[in-house]
């Protein structure tokens, strides 16, 4: 029996989001100068400037890595994952000895825009390369090894079905984005993906660092040396590793990657939950995570250990494929976050009694100025006269929402958390905590001024962050930056915090009658000593890293012995599609809460209402297991989102 499980963190915490620059406040994408050791394979000197630069062909597709080296994993089943079977930085490097790796000199590929570049590989097959121009947006971002055409490992699940054959493809151009390989736009991506043969292989350490993202130090946490962390290209059809060192030598925490958005069906011990569907990685150890890149899209990497995505632990991922709409250049990931001198630990400290504390500021991919002080820097991002951009925007806060706009430039939409979508024009678009959307920038404003200001508006309805209007990025027409700030106007817009209304996916899917399985009321509640705690019928879920839920499971403990605390949700058929809908009530967020579910029950007051609490939902179970044709329709409103869920 399937189960679905939703954990209920213990409280929504207004964090800062932590991006990453140095001490002296440089901008985001400078990763540590040089940095070897056992994660030598993605050394930040390997270009001459010691940047690790992206090459992304103009095909959309990712460039040859360098190197082919093969490791097919620690040896152990996914079960032995679960356990925490991980091992040190010793038995890591005699693995590492242990395989004989290929290498490819891509020196020449760096700075030349080339195409159609053919590698040998290990098996001697062919495999298409090229690249183009630096990437604005991603200089921190390195990309994995391209391994060739895939082996079997004895413990891999089996993926989805596909091309019998691996198939070499040489993605799109800027004219033809609709089209991929032999598939296009108009494929089902939930039933039909390529099988490329090709599989990316990453390496990210997790340490402590002091990071000053607006000139004011702080402690932190960081991905290969910077946050965000480095971007993880695939293209669609591929198999993507990551293995994940902890090195969290000062806060000594365990950890975990989870793969936001990405479809983990056949591989869920790579879900990266922990308690969930393994036990975090403790310090010194190493955990290799495998999926499938059958969706195609922007999206992003984060831990899901305690709070520590808010503490640095996050990074993009890019997985090229067919899009809406043509463009001519990508500009990759574009992190919006909001940020605090305090860190993690003290924020956490005062949610739990007096509610969300204000957070001073916010970054753009991981840098801003500090209105006080002066100290940090912009963001640039430099545009060539009548090309069009692809911007690949993510919310990475952990209580704002934003309004994204660009002074002067329109925005058309073209996906959303990684599904396309018919293209739609605004000029203001707001985008909710965890939220993706792919944007296309027309560069054609040069008439009217050399440089524009790119502004991330919280909203104050919902939002609880001081700097509601100096949140900016500048972007120019040209290589150098201006020597003075832009001088344009912003556009107009109502503070509310409100979801896109315009999102109509490209491929139609048609939606099973409503059978209310379950129904599950949530909570605000407080405890004796003061502190507040969100319930899920009456309980808040309690995590037992030792013992995840996936693995009580594998070792035949019945789905209905479970304990209260973690908040299982059982499906009544294996192997369906469920939709769970969750509604809100339509009421400010500082208000007292009432519960809301689209069942006929009455809703449950909670036992009390402290300030400052979020409105609760009530989300319900439905199978789809009989389609019905319905028209093409927005698939999200103010009030009500559908997420759907693999039974």
């Amino acid at each position: 029996m399937r189960v679905l499980e939703i954990a209920l963190l213990v409280l929504v915490l207004p964090l800062a989001a932590a991006t990453w620059t140095n001490k002296d406040g440089d901008a985001a994408w400078h990763p540590q100068r040089g940095k070897k050791g056992p994660w030598g394979k993605v050394k930040a000197a390997r270009y001459p400037d010691k940047m690790w630069r992206p090459q992304m062909s103009s095909e959309g597709r990712v460039q040859d890595s360098g190197e082919a080296g093969r490791i097919e994993g620690d040896g152990c089943g996914w079960q032995e994952d679960l356990k925490g079977n991980s091992y040190g930085d010793e038995a890591w490097k005699r693995k590492k000895m242990n395989k004989k790796h290929l290498h490819h000199d891509s020196s020449e590929n760096c700075n030349n825009h080339q195409e159609n570049k053919n590698h040998n590989h290990s098996d001697n097959k062919k495999h298409e390369h090229s690249n183009q121009k630096n990437n604005p947006l991603n200089k921190n971002h390195n990309h994995g090894k391209d391994k060739g055409p895939k082996q079997h490992h004895p413990h891999k699940p089996t993926r989805r079905p596909s091309p019998p054959h691996p198939t070499a493809c040489a993605g799109n151009t800027p004219s033809t984005r609709s089209k991929w390989c032999d598939l296009s736009i108009d494929t089902d991506y939930t039933t039909v993906a390529p099988n490329t043969g090709v599989t990316r292989e990453y390496w990210l350490e997790i340490t402590d660092v002091t990071v000053s993202p607006d000139g004011i130090p702080r402690s932190a946490m960081a991905v290969n040396g910077t946050m965000p962390g480095p971007t993880l290209f695939a293209d669609w059809g591929d198999t993507v590793i990551v293995h994940v060192k902890n090195s969290l030598t000062t806060s000594l925490n365990g950890t975990s990657l989870h793969f936001h958005g990405i479809r983990q069906n056949f591989t869920m011990q790579s879900d990266g939950v922990p308690s969930i569907t393994e036990c975090p990685t403790p310090p010194g150890s190493v955990k290799t995570y495998h999926w499938e890149a059958v969706q195609y899209g922007s999206s992003w990497y984060h831990s899901h250990f305690g709070l520590q995505l808010w503490q640095g632990v996050f990074g993009g991922i890019v997985i090229n494929g067919p899009a809406t709409a043509d463009y001519d250049v990508d500009l990759g990931v574009l992190f919006l976050n909001d940020w605090d001198a305090r860190t993690v630990d003290e924020l956490h400290s005062v949610a739990e009694v007096t509610g969300p504390p204000f957070l001073a500021t916010g970054l753009i991919n991981g840098t801003n100025v500090n209105g006080l002080t002066g100290l940090g820097q912009r963001l640039n991002i430099s545009l060539e006269a009548d090309k069009s951009y692809r911007l690949r925007l993510i919310n990475a806060a952990i209580d704002t929402h934003f309004k994204l706009t660009l002074d002067n430039h329109p925005l058309k939409v073209i996906a959303a958390d990684l599904v396309p979508i018919t293209p739609y024009t605004t000029t203001a678009l707001d985008i909710a905590i965890g939220q993706r959307y792919d944007l296309i920038i027309t560069a054609n404003q040069h008439p009217i001024a050399e440089s524009f200001w790119l502004r991330a508006l919280p909203q104050s309805s919902c939002s609880f962050t001081n700097n509601t209007d100096d949140i900016r990025a500048v972007v120019h027409y040209g290589r150098q930056p201006p020597d003075a700030p832009p001088q344009t106007t912003g556009y107009n817009f109502t503070d509310a915090c409100v979801d896109e209304t315009r999102l109509v996916p490209w491929v139609r899917k048609d939606v099973a009658a409503e059978q209310l399985t379950t129904s599950v009321f949530a909570n605000l509640t407080t405890l004796r000593d003061g502190r507040f705690r969100w319930t899920l019928n009456s309980t808040s879920m309690v995590v037992d890293w030792g013992n995840p839920t996936a693995l009580q499971l594998i070792n035949g403990i019945p789905p209905s012995t479970f304990a209260t605390s973690n908040a299982v949700i059982q499906l009544p058929e294996p192997d369906k599609l469920f939709s769970m809908v969750i509604e809100s009530p339509s009421q400010s967020p500082t208000q007292s809460t009432s519960t809301a579910t689209t069942s006929s029950s009455s809703p449950q007051e909670p036992a009390t209402s402290p300030p400052q609490a979020r409105p609760s939902t009530g989300p319900t179970l439905r199978a789809e297991t009989q389609p019905r044709s319905r028209p093409r329709a927005s698939w999200s409103s103010p009030s009500r989102r559908i997420i759907r869920e693999r039974g």
